[in-house]
């Protein structure tokens, strides 16, 4: 039977709570799914998605760790593994000969949420630069997302404070969805600050009048801190985040790869953390090379597979969820929706989640495909506004979308359907502990409902256990390097 994988970013499972926003929520189809049929809780933070003890999961280790079918380590692993023993490394032992007596532009995301960069790589790769000679300018992308609204002071220290050149919320610095004008403020404060961009003396300073002036760490425009002037032609650059989709805008108009902006510099020497492109630049790390997934193994069985999202989650279901290939495998199809252009999606909690239902209806109708995968990206993206009311109508529109999927798939086109998720968010929506919005993700389980009327049992595990019981649900002999399935049909 044809099958579809719905994931629901940022749909965490967690008791009942005034600020859970799925609790909140109206979700009649949801909860009918629950009560039909068998269902668990899956793992995906920690250990189990390849990430440290503890450290909250995120939209690139479930999708990566869901279509691997297996633990896969993170490259937050694999760096701090790499900067233990950080004058070992050849790449970064080249770079620091060649820009000697010179200055480097260590561009990164100031934050400790180790979804995209950590701050101690870039203190420690600062500090060893310094140490070969180099002078370093940290530009300082702040979080706010993955972190508390307001974290960035607490990443300020005298370790880095001095080196820091610019300031800028990750709204700008960060942005993947090709709002290039955000884009270019933050490489303008890089390569050339305009007039209009502020001036502080420190970056704490500057920190504290947004703050007063009610602006959190994500969208604090790009500021000039101290006596910088801007880059120069022979300079070096290296990009300190090592999640590739939040950092190829930037990187790309810093390398000359786009020219949205017209004042150009010529850096001598360019470096990043990990692989952004196919043409890649010297890196930390290399990419890793993920065999066997179960995009690739769907395909060698001749079958037809589609990947539909909005443009917010389309890298998760396309590159990520392949094991970091770009390409599509034979008799893949995508769709991709475009998100709507809005500042921040609290404003449009909706998102493009009607429109991406309404592309699915019609594949389903076209009884072309035996999988699909689709994400449904508005938990976590309008969670991450903290916005506790917004969310709760996200949570209700993704839940009539769930109705009507099953309706189609399942009920009128012989389909059977998962529902899961790849990481909690909105199911969290305060910080108790700081008394303040949560607008990250979490360590809470996602839910895994199997809806057909073959299975009996749903086991307990981990993201790596849903390939598994794709392939045994498509009737597809499953590869030894995958992880068990989690369903039984008697």
């Amino acid at each position: 039977m044809p099958l579809i994988l719905c994931i629901l970013d940022g749909w965490g499972v967690l008791p009942q709570d005034e600020y859970n926003a799925i609790y909140q929520a109206r979700t009649p189809h949801y909860c009918t799914l629950l009560e039909k049929f068998p269902h668990s809780l899956l793992s995906a933070s920690s250990l189990e998605v390849g990430l440290p003890e503890g450290q909250m999961g995120n939209s690139e280790v479930g999708h990566m760790t869901i279509g691997s079918g297996r633990i896969i380590y993170h490259d937050l692993v694999r760096i701090n593994r790499e900067l233990e023993k950080i004058d070992k490394n050849p790449q970064l032992n080249v770079f620091a000969n060649k820009l000697k007596g010179k200055r480097c532009h260590l561009v990164g995301l100031l934050s400790d949420g180790g979804v995209h960069s950590h701050v101690a790589h870039i203190n420690k790769i600062s500090n060893y630069l310094t140490s070969r000679g180099v002078a370093v300018c940290i530009h300082a992308f702040l979080d706010g997302r993955d972190t508390a609204p307001k974290a960035a002071k607490r990443y300020i220290t005298e370790e880095n404070t001095r080196r820091i050149a610019t300031l800028a919320g990750r709204y700008y610095g960060m942005d993947r969805d090709k709002n290039w004008d955000r884009t270019v403020e933050a490489y303008r404060v890089i390569v050339k600050p305009s007039k209009q961009q502020r001036i502080f003396e420190k970056a704490d300073e500057a920190i504290e009048y947004y703050y007063s002036q009610g602006i959190s760490d994500e969208f604090i425009p790009p500021s000039v801190i101290g006596d910088y002037e801007g880059a120069q032609d022979g300079d070096g650059l290296f990009i300190a985040n090592f999640r590739p989709d939040r950092a190829r805008q930037i990187t790309s108009e810093l390398i000359g790869k786009t020219s949205f902006c017209k004042d150009k510099i010529k850096f001598s020497e360019m470096m990043t953390m990990s692989q952004y492109f196919e043409e890649s630049l010297p890196s930390l790390i290399l990419r890793q090379q993920i065999k066997n997934t179960l995009s690739e193994i769907i395909s060698g069985a001749g079958m037809h597979q589609l990947k539909i999202a909005e443009t917010e989650k389309y890298a998760h279901v396309s590159y990520f969820f392949n094991g970091g290939k770009e390409a599509a495998f034979a008799r893949e199809e995508r769709i991709l929706i475009n998100s709507p252009r809005v500042k921040t999606y609290d404003l449009e909690p909706k998102m493009a989640a009607l429109e991406v239902t309404d592309a699915l209806i019609k594949a389903i109708k076209s009884k072309r495909f035996d999988f699909i995968v689709v994400n449904y990206a508005n938990a976590d993206m309008v969670g991450h506004t903290g916005n506790l009311s917004a969310t709760i109508e996200a949570i209700e529109t993704l839940d009539n979308c769930l109705g009507k999927l099953y309706k189609e798939a399942c009920e009128l086109n012989g389909y059977e359907m998962i529902v899961t998720s790849d990481h909690g968010n909105a199911e969290c929506m305060y910080d108790h502990s700081t008394k303040l919005s949560n607008t990250a993700h979490t360590t809470n389980p996602v839910p895994f409902i199997v809806a057909s009327q073959r299975v009996k049992h749903v086991n307990n595990g981990g993201l790596y256990n849903i390939a598994g019981t794709v392939l045994k649900l498509l009737g597809i002999e499953k590869p030894t390097e995958l992880a068990n399935d989690l369903i039984c049909f008697e």
